[in-house]
């Protein structure tokens, strides 16, 4: 009878956090997130939405991004790590203000655990200039 209740405790258990893996979102299911960049020496804000492809197997991520207020649209190629860091880098940039569009660097930052959220932190080679990404999955 010892055996019996062990063994149903341990059922229950294994169900419960099976119940939990199941329900928390893994990078496989990247999307579509929404937000806001704006650089540190501006007041503009500029709305955002980034798509990310599935990751492969080594945390390669291809999608593109557009930039609602510009209306620019760029490439972006990234790296995601196992600890839910990630490196972005924007190219090939379209749209009317392409002229001033600075793409020479990359957006550093992290997913939260259940990736609803990402902020990264941009950084151009050429000019030094740092700006701040912030995004939210679209629903």
């Amino acid at each position: 009878m010892k055996n019996l209740w062990w063994s149903l405790l341990l059922l229950v258990i294994c169900a419960v956090c099976g119940g939990f893996a199941a329900s928390r979102p893994q990078a496989n299911e990247l999307g579509t997130y929404q937000g806001t960049f704006q650089w540190s020496d501006e007041t503009v804000v500029q709305s955002v939405t980034f798509r990310l492809g599935k990751p492969d197997e080594q945390g390669n991520v291809v999608g593109a991004a557009a930039y609602t207020d510009s209306g620019s649209t760029v490439t972006v190629k990234g790296q995601l790590s196992s600890d839910l860091t990630v490196e972005l880098w924007e190219s090939d940039p379209q749209g009317p203000a392409v002229s001033s569009f600075i793409c020479d660097g990359s957006h550093r930052g992290s997913f939260t655990p259940d990736f609803q959220s990402l902020n990264c932190v941009y950084t151009s080679e050429s000019e030094k200039r740092q700006g701040a990404l912030h995004l939210t999955r679209a629903k």
